[in-house]
Formats: C-alpha cells, sequence, structure tokens
C-alpha cells in the first residue's frame, strides 16, 4: 500500500511539472509596449485637451467683445432711428412750408456757390468806387445810384467791377418813400396819394407809406426792376419794421391788426416777384426781425440785416437778449445774419 501511494504521489508530481512546461505563456514586453503607447496618445490627448481649453476660453472672450460691440452698435442704430425719426420731421415741416406757400422753399440758405460772407460794406453815400473795390468785401451794400437819383444809378459796369467773388446789394426802402427818388412826384402830400402817410420827423424827405396798398406795391416792384437790370446780386429791403407804426398800439394811431401779416406778405409777393426772373437773386430785409416767427418769411428771404443790437449809437441797449432770440430763427434756418451798431467811441467799437 505504502508503495502505491508513494507511485500516485510521484506521478502527480511530474504531471504538474509536465503541464507547466507545456502551458501557454503571455508575452509581456508586448503587453508593456501596448501600455506605453497608450500613455504617449493619453498624455498628447491631455494637451490637445488643455490647448482646446484655452481655445475655447480664447473664443468666449472674443464672443463677449462682439456682443458688447453688437450691444453698441445697437444703441448707435437706436440713435441713428431718433434723428432720422427728427429728420423725417423736419422734411414734414419742409413739406409743410412748401404747401403752405404754395411756391416751395425759396432759399434754404447761402448759395452753395459762394462762400459764406464774413466781411460786408455798408455805405450808402459818399462814394469811392476805388476804395471800395480795394475792400474786397464778401457782401456790399450800397444805393442803386451814386446820388440817390435815377440820373446817377450805377452802371452794370460799375457794379461788376465789385462783384469779384463777392455779392453786391442795392438798398431799397419798402415802408418809406423818398423825395429824391425817380418814382416822386412833385404835387404830392400827405394822404395824396391816398397811401402816402406823413413825413418821419427823423430823415428829412421821407414818408411813411401804407406799405399794403397794390399802387405802392408796383411802385417798388418797378424800382426792383432797375436794381436788377444794373446787375445787382440783390435788394436790402429797409424799414420792414413799418407794420409796428401802423399796427396796433403803433405811433400812426391807425391801429391796423393785419400790420404784421401785411408786411410779411409783401415781402414774400417781393421775394416771388424777384426769383421769378433771377432765381439766385438774394432778399436781405433789415429789422424787423420778430417776423422770423413765420415761417413762409423765414422761407422767403436769404439773410437779415439788424441795426444797434448791442449799442444805440453809444448807449447801451437794453433788448440784446431778446434780438439775439429773433436772430437765431434766421441763423437756425440757415439764413446770413449782418448786425450793425453805429457806436462812436473807440472803446464800444
Amino acid at each position: 500500500m505504502k508503495k502505491v501511494a508513494v507511485g500516485i504521489i510521484v506521478g502527480l508530481l511530474l504531471g504538474m511539472l509536465i503541464g507547466y512546461q507545456f502551458a501557454p505563456r503571455t508575452d509581456t514586453s508586448e503587453l508593456e509596449e501596448t501600455i506605453g503607447l497608450l500613455l504617449e496618445e493619453m498624455d498628447t490627448s491631455n494637451g490637445i485637451l488643455q490647448a482646446s481649453e484655452g481655445r475655447v476660453d480664447a473664443l468666449e472672450a472674443e464672443l463677449d467683445a462682439i456682443n458688447n460691440l453688437l450691444q453698441a452698435s445697437q444703441e448707435q442704430v437706436e440713435e441713428l432711428e431718433g434723428e432720422l425719426i427728427e429728420a423725417l420731421d423736419d422734411l414734414d415741416g419742409i413739406d409743410s412750408l412748401i404747401n403752405m406757400t404754395g411756391r416751395g422753399l425759396l432759399s434754404t440758405g447761402w448759395n452753395a456757390t459762394f462762400d459764406p460772407p464774413q466781411t460786408v460794406v455798408y455805405q450808402l453815400q459818399n462814394y469811392d468806387l476805388d476804395a471800395l473795390e480795394a475792400a474786397g468785401a464778401d457782401i456790399y451794400i450800397i444805393d442803386y445810384s451814386w446820388e440817390g437819383d435815377e440820373e446817377s444809378r450805377f452802371t452794370s459796369g460799375e457794379v461788376a467791377r465789385l462783384q469779384n467773388s463777392s455779392k453786391v446789394l442795392s438798398y431799397i426802402s419798402i415802408g418809406e418813400a423818398e423825395d429824391y427818388r425817380w418814382y416822386w412826384q412833385g404835387d404830392w402830400a400827405e394822404g395824396d396819394p391816398s397811401w402816402l402817410g406823413a413825413t418821419n420827423p427823423e430823415w428829412e424827405g421821407n414818408y411813411k407809406v401804407r406799405y399794403w396798398d397794390p399802387d405802392w406795391q408796383e411802385i417798388v416792384l418797378d424800382y426792383i426792376d432797375s436794381i436788377m437790370d444794373s446787375g445787382f446780386n440783390g435788394i436790402y429791403l429797409d424799414i420792414i419794421d413799418a407794420y409796428e407804426y401802423w399796427g396796433p398800439d403803433g405811433d400812426s394811431g391807425l391801429e391796423r391788426a393785419t400790420a404784421e401779416q401785411d408786411m410779411v406778405d409783401f415781402v414774400i409777393s417781393i421775394s416771388e416777384y424777384a426769383k421769378a426772373r433771377n432765381p439766385e437773386f438774394l432778399i436781405y430785409p433789415q429789422n424787423g426781425e420778430a417776423l422770423g416767427v413765420h415761417p413762409e418769411y423765414l422761407a422767403a428771404v436769404d439773410g437779415i440785416g439788424r441795426e444797434d443790437v448791442w449799442y444805440n449809437d453809444d448807449d447801451v441797449q437794453g433788448d440784446t437778449n431778446t434780438t439775439l432770440g429773433y436772430l437765431e430763427l434766421f441763423s437756425d434756418a440757415g439764413k446770413h445774419v449782418i448786425v450793425i451798431d453805429y457806436p462812436t467811441d473807440t472803446e464800444l467799437m
């Protein structure tokens, strides 16, 4: 029995030894190589991932910047929309003026072919044509004749001497008649003709006129024809403020309720008449700046002259700010504004 048991044990041990020798074995070097490659790929992937995260951060920053730019652009668009709405409102206002006046805007500002005026010569007597020409002003305001009468009217050649890059306006009074003008008749007196009023006590030979009268207006239009025939670039209309004399609380005592509107209509009719003949002909009223509250009046003129803005001779004016407020109506409408003061004190000048 003992010999049999020992034989079995030995057999088992030999079997185990033989089985071990012939059992399949795994090559760990290949596995280690594969693991090494995977680790390298993992490192590469981590690097790519980190780089991608950095790019994502950069893209997010760019996106934030784009969003901010879009927001700013949206705000600008909204501002532009507001400006466009205002511009359209202004255009509607212009259309309203066109419909209201029945002729469109006669002038929307200074002629684009002429530089904005800076210097002005305003002289109505004692002319020296050489000195005037040498002054080289942007605008000349002179009478239509050397002595105020028809016989000494400026020729077109004389006017042309002042028109080297300049505009020459002719003075004309539409609110008073002057007894030295071509239209005056020797037998005229206050009330005859019916439109002729009282003498202006401050200016000998000048008479108030009922400027709304058709007969006087016809004289004025004939006068303008003579001015245009001499080659002037425009007219400088004086005594516009005559409506204050004839209107409510005016010195005439007439208390004419429509005096202001009558002057507005008169200036508009003058502008229409002259511009129908020459669209570039300039219309400048002097004084009466309060008429600027009438849009149709603003549309009919190219500029305005205003005397005694800061001083009445050498005395300080008390209503300068009010005057400037009315003049801003013209300036805001693109009209040229001339202010004329007459101080004799050098320091005030």
